[in-house]
């Protein structure tokens, strides 16, 4: 073994990653193929054809390096434009680029460390999750966190960043319907001395950053490099892991994702044959199937037009002005377009180049637009296993996924159950708009359904409670089911416009509220005709705000949700009620829940 430790006196700060050797362009090929491969692509992105050499390893102490260097012109220094002529004969002032790839192959994996445009030669090929799926490997859960940036997979509308104070542990904010996406926190003693024990780290605190990859920060020597990788795999190879989240997307594509795709497709056609078949039952199954917009959840909530149509379909298409009947009048649209007896492939063939777009007001320009299936949120079936189809991903759950959020959301249903009842009134049959209007001319109430301000709605029912000086913004939604998803964004997308309305003395919101509603029709005679008076009611300073989801169970089986948590079959409700709790808690916008008497 060459002695590594005299040649190396430098030290840097290392991000280590790792190469996804699953990627459909990599299987079946060896270390060696993998890394000339990538090589051999980054020369034509950048066209250049004259060094066309393998890579060859050198090997130290079992481990394959392949270092790669590539200076590549990238543009003039100013220097270049600012000199005359005369004096810039035999001068050079191009600027060189560098890209670097370091890789080092040890057993079935590889990893790589990077330089300049070094990011380029694996960007396409790389583990984007290594980082944490490695430190899955190492941690406790109780490890002191600085900082954590997530994206949330139950129609939470931003990615979240989060600085946490002195103390805090890992343990604390994680939460299993969030996926971490970069977490930087303090590495234990405990940890560094078992694994990392050949770098001298003195008395300091050391923190490590994992995302994509892997940086404990502290400068290190070639030498300890080494270790680390031999280090990594070795970990890898015998340490159990400990899932950071309990939702792991499917990392599939081609015909895998076309296998889930028509599994979707297939639910969608029965759900289509239930609602409009003349074949179907009394009673037929209706699916547990929430309608968003798979990543433009705030701009879909904001659109007031969709167009149904299909590709190429530039006339007598379907407009829908209701959201919350585009779902229906999309399957009722393809039904009416297929034949008698047509078959599922009809049908699919139909679904694929069914398109959804959404705008705002009279404007002419797309707000949103992606394919009909990609806006569902369902849980699905593969290989007798639940998959669930988010954001047009896909998802599988760990084992414990189950007992978790059970328990977990019956604690946040009980914890932010409304002391007070608010909804005195029971809700045994009608639809959502049939109930609010129970409360029309009640004492210190308003209904505000289909009410717009800036199209967001503010709520469903105001009610202003004299006793404990709140005011109570009321979202209601029937069914636990996914719809829930859809009141959820509903209470979040209110909450922040009108609190930072309320922040900024900006009252543009409201106006637009009170005058949609005042010109309801089914509001004359409750009419606001004292606005400025009305408006004083939220004043920053004055009555605190509380923001309330209200739900009924739907199921004749499971009666009343709160204590039977368990018996409820929709896990994409549960977790969006436990998002919507947990994002609301984030903002510190005050929230409760009321579940309403169906009987």
């Amino acid at each position: 073994m060459e002695d590594i430790r005299l040649r190396a006196n430098g030290e840097y700060e290392i991000k280590i990653f790792q190469i996804n050797k699953s990627h459909r362009d990599l299987k079946g090929l060896k270390n060696h193929q993998i890394v000339n491969l990538l090589v051999k692509n980054h020369r034509l992105r950048i066209n250049e054809t004259k060094e066309d050499n393998e890579l060859l390893p050198k090997v130290i102490d079992g481990v394959k390096y392949y270092p790669y260097v590539y200076n590549e012109k990238e543009k003039k220094a100013h220097w270049d434009i600012f000199l005359p002529s005369v004096l810039l004969d035999q001068l050079d002032f191009t600027i060189l680029k560098i890209s670097f790839v370091l890789f080092a192959c040890i057993d079935d994996k590889i990893f790589a460390i990077i330089g300049g445009g070094g990011s380029m030669v694996i960007k396409a090929f790389q583990n984007h999750r290594f980082g944490l799926e490695f430190y899955e490997h190492l941690t406790t859960l109780d490890e002191e966190i600085v900082s954590l940036t997530t994206r949330g997979i139950s129609g939470t509308l931003t990615q979240n960043n989060r600085i946490f104070k002195e103390g805090q542990r890992l343990s604390d904010v994680l939460n299993f319907v969030n996926i971490p996406t970069s977490i930087n926190l303090v590495l234990k003693e405990e940890i560094r001395d078992t694994f990392f024990d050949f770098i001298d780290f003195g008395n300091k605190n050391v923190q490590l950053e994992i995302s994509s990859f892997f940086h404990i920060k502290h400068r290190i020597k070639f030498y300890q490099l080494h270790l680390l990788f031999k280090a990594l795999n070795e970990i890898i190879n015998t340490q159990p892991k400990r899932p950071l989240t309990s939702f792991v997307e499917i990392k599939k594509s081609g015909n895998d994702n076309k296998e889930f795709i028509k599994i979707l497709h297939v639910e969608l056609r029965q759900d289509m044959l239930n609602r409009f078949s003349p074949t179907r039952g009394v009673s037929p199954r209706k699916s547990d199937i929430d309608f968003v917009h798979p990543s433009k959840i705030k701009q879909f909530y904001e659109c007031d037009r969709f167009e149904i149509k299909f590709k190429s379909q530039r006339k007598d298409f379907l407009i829908v002005r209701d959201k919350n009947k585009i779902y229906h009048e999309g399957l009722k649209y393809v039904y009416s377009n297929l034949e008698l007896n047509a078959t599922q492939g009809d049908f699919n063939k139909l679904m694929w180049g069914l398109k959804v777009e959404g705008f705002k007001g009279n404007q002419k320009k797309k707000h949103v637009w992606a394919n009909f299936w990609q806006y569902v949120t369902c849980e699905l079936r593969y290989e007798n296993k639940p998959i669930f189809h988010i954001d047009s991903k896909w998802y599988f759950v760990k084992d414990d996924f189950a007992d978790s959020m059970n328990k977990l959301c019956s604690q946040m249903i009980n914890r932010h159950h409304s002391q007070r009842d608010i909804l005195f009134k029971p809700w045994v049959t009608g639809t959502e708009g049939d109930y609010n209007s129970l409360y029309k001319g009640k004492g210190n109430y308003w209904v505000f359904d289909k009410a717009l301000g800036q199209n967001i709605e503010l709520c469903d029912i105001m009610y202003e409670s004299e006793e404990d000086n709140k005011i109570y913004l009321i979202h209601v939604k029937t069914g636990f089911d996914a719809k829930i998803r859809d009141l959820c964004n509903q209470i979040v997308i209110s909450a922040n416009r009108f609190m930072i309305s309320r922040s900024s003395g900006d009252n543009t919101f409201l106006n637009e509220v009170i005058d949609s509603y005042n010109k309801r029709i089914d509001n004359k005679g409750f009419e606001i005709k004292n606005k400025e008076q009305f408006l004083n009611k939220f004043t920053a300073g004055g009555k605190e705000v509380v923001f309330v989801m209200a739900f009924k169970s739907d199921s004749k089986r499971v009666s009343t949700i709160r204590g039977n948590i368990e018996k409820v079959n929709s896990n994409i409700a549960k977790f969006s009620l436990i998002q919507c709790i947990r994002e609301m808690s984030t903002f510190n916008y005050p929230i409760e829940i009321v579940e309403i008497k169906n009987s």
